[in-house]
């Protein structure tokens, strides 16, 4: 997006360059901390506990191993997924809305069968083309979660919920065999 408005504006940065300040933004420098530190999460620990009785539990993201770990562990819940994959596990040209990222974690899984619940576009197409069932979930802070709702449903999520927690409410809790749940 950055890029974009840069050219729009008869500016012309390399691209690495605008990753390398961006970067800063995010992880902090020079001893400044970053915004990855504003991060909340969302999911309740209790929801994502009781979650994983019945479901292996993963997390499938274009975000770099180091961000993802690094919010995992300052919440307390990197023991709480089975398997995830990070952006250094894929090619770019195999990112979301592409199903490998996804197939790759079913892999790592043995296989199971998966129910994917992601918040854009590209998690519902990517969910779809990987053959899983798509839930939607709007993020807090959406202007129109109306119509996020009608755009996550028209690209193939089954279900779209407005609160993450209200997964508990939608996916059955006894079972006798595990499955994924991303």
């Amino acid at each position: 997006m950055t890029e974009a408005i840069l050219v729009s504006r008869g500016i012309s940065v390399p691209k690495v360059e605008i990753i390398r300040i961006f970067q800063e933004f995010y992880l902090g420098a020079k001893g400044t901390k970053g915004l990855i530190e504003n991060e909340c999460w969302l999911l309740e620990i209790e929801t994502l506990r009781e979650l994983r009785k019945v479901y292996y539990t993963g997390i499938v993201t274009g975000r770099p191993r180091e961000e993802t770990l690094y919010v995992l562990k300052k919440f307390g819940t990197e023991l709480l997924f089975d398997v995830v994959v990070s952006m250094e596990d894929y090619p770019m040209e195999k990112s979301k809305p592409d199903p490998y990222p996804i197939e790759l974690a079913l892999e790592r899984l043995g296989g199971y069968g998966a129910i994917y619940v992601g918040d854009s576009v590209d998690d519902i197409k990517a969910a779809v083309r990987a053959g899983v069932r798509a839930f939607g979930c709007i993020p807090p802070g959406v202007q129109s979660p109306n119509a996020l709702r009608e755009l996550l449903t028209k690209t193939g999520a089954e279900r779209v919920l407005f609160d993450v927690n209200e997964i508990l409410d939608v996916l059955p809790l006894k079972n006798n065999t595990r499955a994924s749940c991303y």
